[in-house]
């Protein structure tokens, strides 16, 4: 079942997953991003709908962020034709400063307003870059669920392309069993750590080779 909502209200939400429970039955537990109104700044990251879910005897599993991961900026936005500015502006000597900001006039204002000082100039694009943790003109540092899950979920797919037999529960064990923890890194920022693409492919591989030496030993 799917249903937009046009906010993340906690009464609306609610009463749609009433309307599937009353369908379809109460699950054991339920994944969801860290957003409202999943999640809340409270103890245990709790908010007034995972209690509910909670004293309905459901538990709550929160997916943790993505924490720095590269991501392409949208070409043709205003976001991407400032990354570009800041990398031209980052690698190109001081001579060149002025005429690079008059070739791109327009695209942010307050180096514009700066052009003539090349200090200025040089402290503002660092400060830009950090900011906005630009890492060259086409890709950025960028962290959340939303980019954790579609990460997690193509590596799920890589596995299942290997072995077509996993089942969600073996492809949940994997992920979890070749995840690497980061060190100095909260455990609810990094949840079972980094995944590793290349060993939960192995391990779905492994899997399939050894149902297959079982299948074949047991043949007359």
């Amino acid at each position: 079942m799917c249903h937009a909502l046009p906010t993340p209200s906690t009464t609306a939400t609610k009463e749609m997953f009433r309307r599937a429970f009353r369908e379809y039955g109460l699950p054991e537990r339920i994944r969801t991003d860290n957003g409202e109104p999943f999640a809340a700044a409270s103890l245990g990251r709790l908010s007034r709908l995972s209690v509910d879910w909670i004293r309905l005897g459901i538990y709550p599993e929160l997916i943790a962020p993505g924490i720095w991961v590269a991501a392409p900026i949208l070409p043709g936005t205003a976001t991407a034709e400032q990354a570009a500015l800041l990398a031209r502006l980052d690698e190109a000597p001081d001579a060149k400063l002025s005429a690079l900001l008059a070739a791109s006039a327009g695209t942010d204002p307050e180096l514009d307003a700066a052009a003539d000082s090349v200090t200025r100039v040089r402290a503002l694009v660092e400060r830009k870059l950090r900011e906005n943790n630009l890492i060259s003109g086409a890709y950025k540092h960028v962290d959340g669920t939303s980019f954790a899950a579609p990460i997690v979920a193509s590596i799920a797919a890589q596995m299942l392309e290997a072995n077509p037999d996993l089942t969600p529960v073996q492809i949940k064990r994997a992920l979890i069993d070749c995840a690497r923890r980061l060190p100095n890194v909260p455990v609810d920022r990094q949840g079972w750590g980094v995944v590793d693409p290349h060993q939960a492919v192995l391990r779905a591989l492994e899997a399939r080779t050894a149902v297959r030496g079982r299948i074949k030993g047991a043949s007359p």
